[in-house]
C-alpha cells in the first residue's frame, strides 16, 4: 500500500508536465520514400542487419511453435479445444 501511494506524486507530476515541442519547418516525408530510406540505412549498417536477421529467425521459430500448440494439446495432454484455450 505504501509503495502504491508513493507513485501518486510521480503520476501527478507526469500528468501536469507539458514538454515544449519544437515546430518543424521541414515538409513531411512520403511513406514510400521513408521506408526505402530505412531499408537503405539497414543495408548499410551490418550490426543492425545482424540484429534484424536474428529477430527474423527467432520470430519464424516462435511462430512455428505457436502453430504446433493445438497438436500438443491434442496428443500429449489428451485434451481438446478447452485444454488448448487454458
Amino acid at each position: 500500500a505504501v509503495n502504491t501511494l508513493s507513485y501518486l506524486p510521480l503520476i501527478y507530476a507526469l500528468l501536469r508536465w507539458r514538454p515544449s515541442t519544437p515546430v518543424s519547418t521541414l515538409p513531411r516525408e512520403a511513406l514510400g520514400s521513408a521506408i526505402f530510406a530505412g531499408l537503405r540505412y539497414v543495408s548499410m549498417s551490418p550490426n543492425l542487419e545482424k540484429v534484424l536477421v536474428r529477430g527474423l529467425i527467432f520470430g519464424v521459430g516462435a511462430s512455428s511453435i505457436l502453430a504446433l500448440l493445438p497438436i500438443v494439446a491434442l496428443d500429449l495432454v489428451a485434451g481438446g479445444p478447452l485444454t488448448y484455450g487454458f
